[in-house]
């Protein structure tokens, strides 16, 4: 009966601890503080102004300033930022671990984004195994980098005033800078576009 006793106080007291309703512990302070400094290099308005760039030539049908905009301002913008991700202050496993992660998905990306420019110098946008092989390899690092970016949001939501946190970590943020074309392009209405070429069609499978 007291053994009995004994095992029925043991039981009790560890369904009370499982009952506590103690949530198990989240992030640490430096886990999080990790995670916003490499949002803050994801977020990196060089980069995205670069983008937007290539992206709007791409719907304007001008392939020849696609490519240019690809060599001559993403591909170095997202270098840079792989190595601000490789040289930025990380001390927790948790954090290496994001950075690594987000290395290796930019490193797709910037795959993605050479075969892209290769394919826009070749003239290629029709029925083109190359052309569709950038766009398939592109649209997956971009998915990638998305489903990444909300789980770092997760974890550590930057606020639009946060302090910066690269510069604790010893990375002041680079500034903007404009990347110049090697010919003016000349918009006059009515004027031929040099840089227009066929229009890019992607042919329904």
């Amino acid at each position: 009966m007291i053994r009995r006793g004994i095992a029925c106080a043991l039981v009790a007291l560890h369904l009370a601890a499982c009952s506590s309703g103690e949530a198990p512990a989240g992030p640490s302070a430096g886990t999080q503080a990790e995670v916003r400094a490499i949002q803050q290099v994801l977020e990196d308005p060089t980069v995205l102004s670069a983008l937007t760039e290539v992206d709007e030539a791409i719907r304007d049908d001008r392939p020849a300033l696609a490519a240019d905009l690809i060599a001559r301002g993403v591909v170095p913008e997202t270098e840079r930022q792989i190595r601000t991700l490789e040289t930025l202050s990380i001390d927790t496993p948790e954090g290496r671990r994001f950075r690594t992660q987000a290395i290796r998905l930019h490193r797709d990306r910037l795959r993605a984004l050479n075969l892209m420019q290769a394919a826009f110098v070749r003239g290629t946008g029709h029925e083109d195994d190359a052309w569709m092989d950038a766009i398939h390899a592109d649209s997956e690092a971009q998915v990638a980098l998305v489903h990444f970016e909300e789980e770092l949001a997760r974890i550590a939501p930057l606020p639009e005033n946060t302090t910066n946190e690269l510069e604790q970590r010893g990375l002041a943020p680079t500034p903007s800078r404009e990347v110049p074309l090697e010919e003016p392009l000349d918009d006059t209405p009515g004027q031929p576009n040099p840089s227009a070429a066929e229009p890019i069609v992607i042919a329904p499978e």
